[in-house]
């Protein structure tokens, strides 16, 4: 009874064939008992024989039940496990790298079939060899220092080695390895990979990347070389034309005093040029450094301003200043004043005649921000992202005729790091094309030193 109760509470916690099958099978069991039991007792025992066969009848009938229960269990889990086992398979076949199995003391006991195609070996051929006999001799000590080590350090394994083909040749080849255990025994699990093809890309990216190098050293060395020797005679033309113009201007004669301004200007353009390959070349090799003292900068700005006067009257343009009496900051004198230069003669060069340059100086508590504002020929979008980069000249021929397109693009990007060295940044804002254009450098404040 006490059996048919609990058979009876597992039935209704999990309706299953199996649990009702098993309420039968204790119900023919309390049947059967209870038939035995009563015929001592009364005529009823009789009955027993019925009872008998009433129970013998659930017996038979469980029993059919359940055969056929495991009967589909079975043939589902054989079906279950040949998927995998196809699943598997297909995996293993249809992958171009070798699969390996190794016991600990590293001979083989399971190779893929792809090691025909890549080492030229039938896998029973390996079976029980030692992966030592497939490596490289220089690299034997590496694989085995390796993978030994699994077992204590319980990670993964990754080493490049060279394997020996069945004709006796090399082949570079990745292995990643990785210990797996099982209730018996360990084993290690190991994938290998034909890296040929990415180790001679390798090799060819590396002397390629070593002759960029060279090149580009070669490029440094040349510009640097080149505008040191340029520059004494350039600086001997450039004043000694100067020195004519100031003294000797009114004496020259017309045609005379034509072809002095004319080497005049070239020779200064040429100064500016070799100037700013030198400056191109100490910021590309980290030794543009600064001597920061303190400064007024409105001075500076109005010096910047006259130095260019006889260009703003050769191109007929206005220039307005919106300038505090002085203000003081700390900062190489010298740089800021370049980066002043280059924005102002990069104002004049685009603006048209008749046109207006704007300059003022603005500040907060952090930054005293120069303003360069222009009504000249504007920037794009595209522009804007081409303007700062090194000899990121803006092509404007065709665009207008009266603008100044001479210059090495390298003004603006020289002036971007000057002001960047001293923590700050140089930003431009514009409208497009004809609406003119906005710079603004933005120098930090010094608040203690600049008092």
């Amino acid at each position: 009874m006490v059996g048919l109760f609990f058979s009876i509470r597992r039935y209704r916690k999990k309706k299953s064939v199996n649990s009702l099958i098993l309420v039968f099978l204790t119900l023919q069991g309390v049947i059967f008992g209870i038939g035995s039991y009563i015929v001592f007792f009364t005529e009823i025992y009789r009955l027993i024989p019925l009872f008998g066969s009433f129970g013998l009848f659930f017996f038979i009938i469980s029993l059919i039940l359940l055969n056929l229960s495991l009967e589909k269990k079975v043939e589902q889990k054989i079906e279950e496990v040949d998927q995998s086992e196809e699943r598997y398979r297909n995996l293993v076949l249809n992958i171009v790298d070798i699969i390996i199995e190794l016991k600990l003391d590293l001979s083989l006991t399971y190779i893929s079939p792809q090691v025909k195609d890549l080492l030229g070996f039938d896998p029973p051929e390996l079976i029980n060899r030692r992966l030592s006999q497939l490596i490289h001799p220089d690299d034997i000590e590496k694989v085995e220092k390796a993978l030994k080590n699994i077992s204590k350090t319980k990670e993964h394994v990754f080493v490049e080695i060279r394997m020996k083909t069945k004709t006796g040749e090399d082949l570079e080849v990745s292995l990643r390895a990785a210990l797996v255990k099982d209730k018996k025994f360990s084993k290690i699990i190991g994938v290998v990979r034909d890296i040929t093809d990415q180790k001679k890309a390798e090799h060819i990216l590396r002397d390629q990347y070593k002759k960029l190098k060279e090149l580009d050293q070669f490029r440094s060395d040349l510009v640097r070389r080149t505008s040191h020797e340029l520059k004494t005679p350039l600086i001997s033309l450039f004043s000694s034309t100067q020195y004519l113009l100031d003294n000797y201007g009114e004496k020259l004669d017309k045609e005379v005093l034509r072809f002095v301004k004319m080497i005049n200007r070239g020779g200064k353009r040429l100064k500016n040029l070799t100037d700013n390959l030198l400056d191109a070349y100490n910021i590309q090799s980290k030794k543009l450094t600064l001597k920061k003292e303190k400064m007024d900068l409105v001075q500076s700005i109005k010096d910047c301003a006259n130095d260019l006067i006889f260009s703003l009257e050769e191109r007929d343009l206005y220039l307005k200043e919106q300038l505090p009496d002085s203000f003081f900051i700390v900062a190489d004198k010298a740089r800021i004043e370049q980066v002043i230069l280059n924005l102002l003669s990069n104002a004049i060069k685009n603006t048209p005649p008749k046109g207006l340059i704007l300059v003022k100086l603005e500040h907060d508590e952090r930054f005293a921000d120069i303003i360069i504002k222009d009504t000249g020929i504007g920037l794009t979008e595209g522009e804007k992202q081409k303007l700062f980069k090194e000899f990121g000249k803006i092509e404007r021929a065709g665009i207008d005729s009266n603008l100044d397109t001479e210059g090495s693009g390298l003004g603006l990007f020289i002036s971007k790091e000057i002001v960047e060295l001293h923590g700050g940044k140089l930003l431009v804002e514009s409208g497009g094309r004809n609406k003119g254009s906005t710079f603004e450098a933005k120098i930090p404040l010094y608040s203690e030193l600049a008092q």
